[in-house]
């Protein structure tokens, strides 16, 4: 048995038509015809009954037919990822990401292309955002991944909004505020807010902290700090709040909570996806076009 026989007959099967079936398939009534009488042949029994203006199932046909479907498009998918490792065999994908934040918002898509490309080596480090665009136009890494930062002065780059999250506040876990299951911005009154100096967070670093100002809040202190685990490290020790994206409650330390903002006037926390379209690096082209069929549209927008 064969797969083209196998199609053929789904084919005839929705048609009723061994000719409206021969165009759909581009071959000749006449070849259908033939390969099917083949396959009821290999089979021992008849699939079709034929008439002069019509084709329908046998039992046993309607039964072969529902699970032909199945076969074939079990066959197609294999087919489809042996293809992928067979042309993958030497390749390599260097990813740079910035923090905590991205990292949770991109591990679906590194999981899903190493199952789709399972040869092609993945390389994955952490550094600041400096380092991560200056070695994307050096060629150290491919793809690099960081929060909402602006890449309108970056010459020969492409990117890609991979994530949107709310922002919540992340505090220690015997906060005042801790056990609320949603909390307002005016309940921020007289807190000190731990976050990212300007150098690590150009683009977020005056938003945030103009929002602050605007809104009136008496804010106790606000205190900057270098990196993510810089940031968590000083809320664990009871220091200060922060703000985080929402999307890594799942995953932050069992001495912390990260409550839900009721009013929430801060700007969304967004995870892009930069590369330089200048890498000619096929496993780059893959990677993007795994990220471009599964990163669903309002996220991309």
């Amino acid at each position: 048995m064969n797969s083209r026989r196998l199609e053929y007959f789904i084919e005839v099967a929705k048609m009723k038509s061994f000719t409206r079936a021969g165009e759909n398939c581009f071959v000749s009534q006449t070849a259908i015809s033939q390969q099917i009488a083949a396959l009821e042949e290999e089979l021992g029994f008849a699939l079709l009954i034929r008439n002069k203006k019509t084709v329908s199932l046998t039992i046993a046909g309607e039964k072969f037919y529902h699970e032909a479907v199945k076969i074939l498009a079990q066959y197609n998918q294999i087919a489809e990822e042996t293809k992928n490792i067979a042309q993958s065999a030497s390749g390599i994908l260097r990813i740079g990401f910035f923090s905590l934040y991205d990292r949770v918002s991109i591990t679906s898509l590194i999981r899903d292309f190493h199952v789709k490309y399972p040869l092609i080596r993945i390389d994955i480090a952490q550094y600041n955002y400096e380092t991560i665009n200056e070695y994307l136009h050096s060629g150290n890494i491919d793809i690099g991944f960081m929060f909402s930062q602006n890449f309108a002065d970056l010459p020969n780059v492409s990117t890609k909004k991979i994530m949107r999250s709310p922002v919540g506040v992340c505090m220690h876990k015997n906060h005042r505020l801790s056990e609320y299951r949603m909390i307002s911005v005016d309940q921020l009154v007289g807190e000190s807010i731990i976050t990212f100096n300007r150098h690590v967070f150009q683009h977020n670093f005056t938003r945030f902290r103009d929002i602050l100002f605007q809104e009136n809040l008496s804010i106790n202190n606000l205190l900057y700090v270098e990196s993510v685990d810089a940031v968590i490290l000083m809320v664990e020790a009871n220091m200060g709040i922060s703000l985080f994206p929402m999307i890594i409650r799942p995953y932050i330390g069992d001495n912390l909570a990260l409550i839900e903002l009721s009013n929430n006037i801060f700007p969304a926390f967004i995870c892009d996806s930069i590369y330089n379209t200048e890498n000619n690096n096929p496993s780059l082209r893959l990677f993007v076009e795994l990220i471009n069929s599964t990163i669903p549209q309002d996220v991309k927008k």
